[in-house]
């Protein structure tokens, strides 16, 4: 039984960086996703064997002590974090997404979360969340609307710019 108790703890720890992206992403708060996520370790290990999906049990652990750390500390939903949500090398910018994620309510920022990074299908998150199918695909569908109207502007500037370089470069 030991020895069947340490492979389920090697199993969940190949998981926890998921379980830190799920934390950080929602909380955007590195030292307190670093103690969701061993919460939910320690939670994932006291279900051992009544759950058949480690990697999903693990991630509603930390998805849940997110919701708890939002409630406790009465964070509304559009404060901006301390730190940028992620880096990116797009056209519009780490620095430009960063602030479009910020803006972003938790309810939409927790589905694209689930979907896109941990790679979630729509029947996963509905009974993690405890939404209907048709919400999370209705929220997934508002988020990347958000996130589009939000980037496109950014994005269409930096074109501009960029080719304005280039042209200078070619005068030069």
């Amino acid at each position: 039984m030991r020895d069947k108790q340490s492979q389920f703890e090697q199993l969940l720890l190949s998981h926890l960086d998921a379980a830190y992206n799920v934390a950080y992403w929602l909380i955007q708060n590195d030292p307190d996703a670093q103690k969701i996520v061993q919460k939910a370790f320690e939670q994932a290990c006291k279900e051992f064997g009544k759950h058949a999906d480690v990697r999903r049990c693990l991630l509603a652990f930390a998805l849940r002590g997110a919701h708890a750390w939002i409630r406790q500390r009465s964070q509304p939903e559009d404060r901006s974090p301390t730190e940028p949500i992620v880096e990116t090398h797009g056209q519009a910018g780490p620095e430009t997404l960063s602030r479009a994620l910020r803006k972003l309510p938790l309810q939409l920022r927790e589905v694209l979360v689930l979907h896109e990074l941990e790679g979630w299908s729509y029947q996963e998150i509905a009974a993690a969340l405890e939404i209907p199918r048709t919400a999370v695909a209705a929220r997934l569908s508002v988020v990347r609307r958000c996130l589009r109207n939000e980037l496109q502007p950014a994005a269409i500037e930096a074109e501009r710019l960029n080719r304005t370089t280039q042209l200078r470069l070619k005068i030069a």
